[in-house]
């Protein structure tokens, strides 16, 4: 089997089926409930929805196809759990969710016993992964565009339409959205920066080069290049394009002459250099021409002066 056409991930920690696999391997009453086929598994999203549904009186158990998508089990063609991926990681079919499109009513609001919501009986007619949220939100719904996130990490998604590519170099093929229970599910590829606006934050937290994280398009203005310092804030490791857990952060071309605001321009490049990459790889993949990048996330708060 090769588990990459399947689900279109890399065997890691980071997703559900191996976290459900530890606990069936390591929690007794997660075993037992699993053995006597008495298990409900799912993402955040399923168990918010549950919750809100009725819980243990009667709430649905549902999953989007975006979620489903990062649990390792599910079939990125088919979107429905894949008995390959379930046999291999050993799980019961019967104890996860029934995978649904991200827009059409799932159920109804009901309130807890002896507690009145004040919402009880609305309808509950969406759900999404944080990452393909900020991808409709941004109305990157056109083959071609895409976003990045510049959060703590960068997270870029390129909208593929209704095909599913496979990567090649380095990236993740997930559920972009499915905008109905009869619409078709239109997918991305996906680009994982692990530090972005991390690295400002370890510039004024563990170098104290600056006192607010505001600072750092202040001060990267004020000098017209890097002076050939490059900084590579491979703190955790690189993750996409090069998927390099023994990666460490470097800071190279410092000489006599660098100052604080060569360091803030280089912080800066170096989230810009990563996007780059990362660009390059969907471009390869895809075949298709970048239309449009839409961003969003903290470090965007940036500002003009610090790309003059």
């Amino acid at each position: 089997m090769e588990y990459s056409d399947l689900f279109s991930l890399p065997l890691s920690t980071y997703f559900s089926g191996t976290k459900l696999r530890w606990m069936l391997d390591n929690v007794p009453e997660v075993q037992k409930a699993h053995e006597a086929d008495d298990l409900m598994f799912g993402t955040v999203e399923t168990w918010v929805l549950w919750n809100l549904t009725g819980g243990k009186n009667g709430g649905v158990h549902l999953t989007d196809v975006t979620n489903a998508s990062r649990t390792m089990l599910m079939n990125i063609k088919t979107t429905q759990w894949d008995k390959d991926c379930l046999e291999f990681f050993g799980i019961r079919e019967s104890a996860l969710p029934k995978i649904v499109s991200n827009a059409e009513v799932y159920g109804k609001i009901v309130s807890p016993p002896g507690r009145k919501l004040t919402f009880e009986g609305l309808p509950i007619a969406g759900m999404i992964g944080d990452q393909q949220a900020a991808l409709v939100g941004n109305k990157c719904i056109e083959t071609g565009s895409a976003k990045n996130t510049y959060g703590t990490g960068a997270f870029m998604l390129f909208n593929t339409g209704t095909e599913v590519v496979p990567s090649n170099y380095g990236l993740l093929t997930t559920a972009g959205y499915r905008a109905g229970p009869n619409a078709k599910t239109v997918y991305a590829l996906e680009g994982s920066i692990a530090v972005a606006g991390s690295s400002i934050k370890w510039l004024r937290d563990q170098m104290g080069l600056i006192q607010e994280a505001s600072d750092i398009g202040k001060y990267a203005a004020q000098v017209k290049d890097t002076g050939g310092v490059y900084f590579v804030p491979a703190f955790s490791g690189l993750f996409a394009p090069y998927w390099d857990d023994t990666a460490a952060g470097t800071i190279i071309g410092i000489t006599g002459y660098t100052n604080r605001a060569h360091m803030c321009r280089a912080t800066l490049e170096a989230t810009c250099f990563q996007t780059r990459a990362i660009l390059e790889a969907m471009a390869k993949d895809s075949k298709k021409n970048l239309q449009v990048l839409r961003v969003d996330g903290g470090m965007t708060n940036s500002g003009e002066q610090a790309v003059r």
